[in-house]
């Protein structure tokens, strides 16, 4: 324990200059009296130096003001006593006691002015409130990444469903359609030969009709009628015409099978998952808003209640002890108040650099987060930016747009192939008219028969092409992965 005796020899000294003229038994009066006081302040202050001194993590303001007024009570009273035992006692006397007491009440009293009490608390609260903070902050940026990672997880799902769906569509349809546009254009090229054996068989057939009959040109109109009704000339037309044709039914079915494959990307799955997916990304956009929002409200904690508000305060609580310490004491007193100084300004440094690491680690947990700027792995987690853009690109180079456009031009021009080939069909001009009357019919049977169910499939396939197309799902992507950019963008700003 420290040995307050500064005070008590300063008094002693005073005392001195009167003591030649008291009464001895006065004298031993005062004496006496200051003993008692030099104890009673020697007992009162170490009991204060150990509140002050105290570093245990609990309020002890109110214990202190406590202390302190006890302090001054206790002090007080062998001066209030002193001149009880003394008749009449000398103005001197009273001056010295009445001096000696104001001193004292001074001291305890602007001590207690001084906010010590109050001071130490505080920056030990600080540190409390920052731990507080600190878990009320981790639990958010918990809840904040573990609802990202719930979105981003279902994104991903919806995002590979698209993937794998549009990508499955195009495995399967582009080798039907290259397989069956090639079929149909081999198909279709060969009418042209058709047509050359049919116009050869019905010329062989007017020779062989004339040479038996004898007859010459002029009779080739008789012949001709003869050759309209006849029925292996009928039955040859038909049976070639079909062997034409109907091997394009074949072919344009497997163009079929191409699009029937393209039928999920015609209907509603790029406009669903497409929406899903954005759908998510619209609940990242409020995930980045409350980070954002999270992150100015951290950002302004710390610059109102971090480590240099918490310097601060030592530096007002510091002063305002030594104005104390420095201020209208006596020296003795200033010797003892130094101690006293000493003790609390110990615990004051003390909470400051529990606050500084309190600080340290929290800024730390957090750089890159909420303090500092936003570091690339906070970015990729709020928006999942590496993720879509490596999705967007696997699904452009499936070049989906433009094959889809290609087959819609194709099957276009497939169309009018088989419209080519069949209006050529219908030209004999170089045949008798009995003789073209004739396949024109077996023609305009073989449209309704084979041309006409290939040309409804056809126009059926033109329509799925054509929806499939009118999604570009290519651009699609694009639109959310450009989305997901501009969520790293304000994730980056803090989300602002």
């Amino acid at each position: 324990m420290a040995n307050y005796e500064a005070r008590a020899k300063e008094l002693s000294e005073r005392y001195k200059i009167m003591q030649p003229s008291m009464k001895p038994e006065d004298d031993g009066v005062v004496l006496l009296a200051l003993k008692n006081h030099a104890q009673a302040r020697e007992d009162a202050l170490n009991a204060l130096y150990e509140t002050l001194a105290d570093k245990q993590d609990n309020p002890l303001a109110s214990r202190i003001a406590e202390r302190i007024d006890a302090a001054a009570t206790r002090v007080l009273a062998p001066l209030n006593t002193m001149l009880d035992g003394i008749k009449d006692p000398s103005a001197n006397l009273r001056a010295f006691r009445d001096i000696a007491a104001a001193e004292e009440a001074r001291f305890f009293d602007t001590l207690k002015k001084s906010g010590v009490a109050s001071n130490r608390d505080e920056q030990m609260t600080r540190c409390h409130k920052l731990e507080v903070y600190a878990a009320e902050l981790r639990a958010k940026w918990t809840s904040l990444s573990d609802t990202e990672k719930a979105l981003l997880e279902r994104e991903r799902y919806a995002a590979a469903q698209l993937r794998d769906t549009v990508k499955r569509a195009f495995e399967e349809a582009v080798p039907a359609w290259a397989t069956g546009s090639r079929d149909v254009l081999d198909k279709a090229g060969t009418i042209e030969k058709v047509k050359k054996q049919i116009n050869d068989k019905v010329k062989e057939e007017v020779r062989k009709v004339a040479d038996k009959l004898g007859a010459d040109k002029r009779l080739a109109d008789e012949l001709s009628r003869q050759l309209g009704v006849g029925s292996t000339i009928a039955g040859y037309v038909y049976d070639a015409l079909s062997a034409a044709y109907n091997p394009l039914g074949s072919a344009i079915k497997t163009v079929g099978k191409a699009a029937k494959a393209l039928e999920p990307i015609a209907q509603a799955v790029v406009d669903q998952k497409s929406a899903e997916i954005r759908q998510l990304l619209g609940g990242a956009q409020n995930v980045v808003v409350t980070f954002s929002t999270t992150r100015r409200e951290a950002t302004d904690y710390v610059r109102n209640n971090g480590y240099e508000q918490a310097k601060s305060i030592y530096d007002n609580s510091r002063r305002a002890l030594e104005d104390w310490m420095n201020g209208p004491l006596s020296d003795g007193m200033k010797v003892e108040a130094r101690r006293l100084f000493d003790a609390q300004d110990a615990v004051l440094q003390t909470f400051v650099e529990l606050m500084r690491q309190a600080h340290t680690k929290f800024v730390s947990d957090y750089r890159g987060i909420f303090f500092e700027s936003v570091s690339q792995s906070t970015i990729d987690m709020m928006s999942d930016k590496p993720f879509l853009e490596e999705w967007a690109d696997g699904i452009n180079r499936l070049d989906m747009d433009q094959q889809l456009q290609q087959m819609y031009a194709g099957i276009t021009d497939l169309h009018g192939n088989l419209d080519r080939a069949f209006g050529s069909m219908t030209l004999f001009a170089d045949l008798p008219l009995e003789a073209q009357a004739m396949l024109q019919e077996q023609v305009r049977r073989i449209e309704r028969e084979v041309r006409d169910p290939i040309t409804a499939e056809m126009r059926e396939h033109t329509r799925t092409l054509e929806q499939a197309n009118a999604k570009k799902p290519a651009t699609v992507v694009q639109a959310v992965a450009r989305t997901a950019k501009d969520l790293a963008e304000k994730a980056a700003r803090g989300g602002g």
